[in-house]
């Protein structure tokens, strides 16, 4: 993934992310890197896998590291939308030591010899902390290369990676690769960074920097009310543009102007938003960008039975399941659909299917699973519906399902499916087991409008008994 990083949270632009082996150890015999799991919610292949690496720690300091990684991760899912759906995340992360602790100060003439050459004052802006390809050290193998090869080999499953800086100086900056330091804002500063690198998300400054002038999620030149892309969240009754003059600025989405580097021209979802200014929460485009970027990446479905992949033949019931990470169980909307027929199983995680549901051949059960979460209202691309479709096959010899319902005079009504092919109805006087004892019956069913062939029976002064098989 690729970002920008905000000029007033002083970080640039970065290189664009490709793996590469880390080529010859510039720092002998270190301990090899070690992968610690930091907080775990199921398997890498089903999560969001977001992965700390160490950057100025010396061997003894690996403690620190580990305190310093779950600040920043806190920081991160502790913050709305992401807290909503922290289940749906993995937080790792990867301790290489260096020689010394810290980053390089170049105004300050300090350097100091580290894994991921890290230095503060970058691109001449001294709170701008980067690892190589920078300014300062063009080499992309310096850098990038080395968290992109420790990535491949620990975490290739990983989706967000950051660099934590063992140095209590205010700086980062964004991108594929996010770095932080230790300052105590940097989980702020990280989950801002995250917003870019993550859901693309941009800044809204006003401040004049070169960037392109190209619009994200929540920034926009766009004025007419029925072009805007965040419409969705705009009252009627809210002026276009918004001012402070509207009394519930405050509260509302409208189009505040300023934003992507442009005081005038430029406008931004809400007066305050964390792509803004530290220390506030996301606004609500910006959340929506978030929650949408989450299920891109992962689905609340856990698990299925059975498999998926390979079509069910179904002769006796079968039960097919499904197990879920709910981000939260109350905005999960679950539909069964047997060949786009709406299913309404007692528990809508589980769904017990009958041969005699189904007609002859090949059908298609679909689960489908959607987000009803407040923080969305705009999902054209269908982020938050997720599906599972299952092929069934009704086996040939399972007899359909043959009903009895009470009928007037004392008469009972059989039906059954029309779609049963080769099997004939035969009835016997008793419950007999041997082939003979059992007779077709003569009179021909009627086809009903509800797809069943029905027909009327008196069961007389003795048992009748019904069956459907092949002759």
């Amino acid at each position: 993934m690729t970002g920008r990083t905000s000029p007033s949270l002083q970080a640039l632009p970065r290189a664009v992310a490709i793996t590469l082996g880390l080529g010859a150890s510039l720092l002998g015999a270190a301990a090899p890197p070690v992968l610690i799991p930091f907080s775990t919610t199921g398997p890498t292949s089903a999560r969001i896998n977001l992965v700390l690496l160490a950057e100025g720690y010396q061997q003894s300091e690996r403690a620190k590291f580990e305190a310093d990684g779950i600040a920043v991760i806190n920081g991160i899912l502790g913050a709305e939308p992401l807290a909503t759906y922290r289940p749906f995340f993995n937080a790792y992360g990867i301790f290489v030591p260096s020689v010394d602790s810290g980053a390089d100060h170049p105004l300050d003439r300090i350097q100091r010899n580290t894994y991921f050459n890290s230095t503060f004052n970058s691109y001449g802006t001294e709170r701008v902390l980067t690892i190589p390809p920078n300014d300062i050290d063009p080499d992309w193998s310096h850098g990038d290369g080395r968290v992109y090869a420790l990535l491949a080999d620990l975490m290739p499953e990983y989706d967000l990676a950051a660099v934590v800086v063992n140095d209590d100086e205010y700086g980062g900056s964004g991108g594929g690769v996010l770095v932080v330091s230790t300052h105590w804002q940097s989980p702020e500063i990280a989950t801002h960074e995250l917003g870019h690198t993550f859901a693309h998300l941009g800044d809204e400054y006003p401040n004049a920097y070169p960037y392109p002038d190209v619009e994200e999620p929540n920034t926009t030149r766009e004025t007419r009310r029925e072009l805007l892309k965040w419409n969705p969240w705009v009252l009627d009754t809210t002026p276009l543009p918004t001012t402070t003059a509207f009394p519930s600025y405050q509260s509302v989405v409208g189009l505040f102007e300023g934003a992507h580097y442009h005081a005038s021209g430029w406008y931004r979802p809400q007066f305050t938003c964390r792509m803004q200014r530290l220390g506030v929460p996301f606004c609500a485009v910006c959340s929506e960008a978030l929650v949408l970027a989450a299920h891109r990446i992962a689905s609340p479905v856990e698990s299925v039975s059975p498999d998926a992949g390979t079509p069910v033949l179904v002769s006796r019931p079968v039960r097919f399941t499904v197990g879920m990470i709910p981000p939260n169980a109350d905005t999960l909307a679950v539909e069964w659909r047997l060949n786009d027929v709406p299913l309404a199983p007692v528990d809508p995680l589980s769904l017990e299917l009958r041969a005699s549901q189904l007609p002859t051949g090949s059908s298609t059960l679909t689960l489908e699973i959607s987000d009803l979460t407040p923080f969305v209202r705009s999902d054209p691309l269908g982020y938050t519906r997720h599906s599972v479709h299952w092929t069934v096959v009704r086996d040939s010899d399972a007899p359909p399902e043959l009903a009895v319902t009470a009928a007037a005079g004392g008469a009972l009504e059989l039906s059954w499916p029309v779609g049963a092919e080769g099997f004939r109805l035969e009835e016997a006087g008793e419950l007999a087991t041997e082939d003979g004892a059992w007779k077709p019956v003569v009179e021909p069913p009627v086809p009903g409008a509800d797809g069943r062939l029905h027909l009327m029976v008196i069961p007389g002064d003795g048992s009748r008994f019904f069956l459907l098989r092949k002759p």
